[in-house]
């Protein structure tokens, strides 16, 4: 189950909700929201009305925090790689976000590809149980393989490659 959470102005979230619609007919969600509808898990999506860092948090193990604090030993994971309360999975990211392909810095990436590409993932590493390379790793070639030939005018630039935030 996803559970929608905005901290938008009414207006803002309803332009959000048209945009997140006119992707869904082009069937760029419906893919990912028909598999996390399906889900045990809770999985919660934040959107802000601004610029944020990326958040993608589980609840499972994750290798690659396994230098941090005393993760390698116990296994667990701080609060602070935790989704909050309620959620198994939870994205949080602004909208305002702009990202360019890290070489050139000239290809754009759509911010909608980049909120698909965190929730494919996430569901992959939860429902899946897919480490996070191996996730971004498929999510990542869905991208290039159907994504960007299916939806040529969708984004320049895979959001799964090596980004810059501008």
């Amino acid at each position: 189950m996803l559970t929608y959470c905005s901290l938008f102005s009414e207006d803002r979230v309803r332009r959000v909700l048209i945009n997140l619609e006119k992707q869904r007919q082009n069937n760029l969600f419906s893919h990912v929201f028909a598999l996390i509808g399906t889900s045990r898990f809770r999985y919660g999506l934040l959107l802000l009305d601004g610029e944020s860092e990326i958040q993608n948090l589980n609840i499972n193990w994750d290798e690659r925090f396994k230098n941090v604090g005393d993760c390698g030993e116990t296994h667990k994971k701080p609060a602070f790689l935790m989704p909050p309360a309620g959620f198994d999975g939870y994205v949080k990211m602004g909208l305002l976000n702009k990202y360019r392909d890290l070489r050139t810095k000239s290809k754009k990436v759509n911010i909608f590809a980049v909120v698909w590409h965190e929730l494919f993932e996430l569901y992959l590493m939860l429902d899946k149980e897919m480490s996070y390379c191996d996730a971004h790793a498929y999510v990542r070639t869905q991208e290039i393989d159907f994504l960007i030939p299916q939806l040529p005018n969708f984004t320049e630039y895979p959001a799964g490659e090596s980004l810059v935030r501008i």
